[in-house]
């Protein structure tokens, strides 16, 4: 009877997606976030700022071209058509905050405008509510 249990275990293992291992790219993108902030704020070392921040801005470019931009094209359709549904309008949400999190990131990598600082407190806040919305995209729909 044990070796039955065990087979229907396996059976009821879900196999490793590009989803699933977005989602810990993404982790290790916030975690040089903040490893680049820290480094701004407490060790004030520009340079080592700009590096992490870099890298995060890089890999977070790579995921959402390689990974998350056609499913999110897919959407498309049906974000448009029934925006109010729950999920829908956090994807659109997700991909609104984390696209001007993008966005910022990017320009900061070759010009600091005036009044930095609070284009910088914009895009964390962005990048923050689009890597949670992100988490609780993927919870609801690959957790279930």
């Amino acid at each position: 009877m044990s070796a039955s249990l065990c087979c229907e275990e396996d059976s009821m293992a879900r196999s490793i997606t590009i989803f699933d291992l977005n989602i810990v790219l993404q982790l290790l993108v916030f975690a040089l976030f903040l490893t680049g902030i820290y480094y701004i704020k407490t060790k004030k070392n520009l340079r080592r700022h700009r590096l992490l921040l870099g890298m995060a801005t890089g890999l977070n470019a790579i995921s959402i071209l390689f990974i998350m931009g056609r499913p999110f094209f897919a959407y498309f359709g049906l974000l448009t058509a029934r925006f109010h549904e729950p999920s829908l309008l956090m994807i659109g949400i997700h991909a609104m905050s984390g696209g001007l999190a993008e966005v910022l990131g990017v320009t900061f990598l070759w010009k600091h405008s005036t009044n930095v600082r609070f284009k910088m407190r914009v895009a964390t806040i962005s990048w923050t509510i689009a890597l949670f919305l992100g988490i609780a995209f993927y919870a609801y729909s690959y957790l279930r």
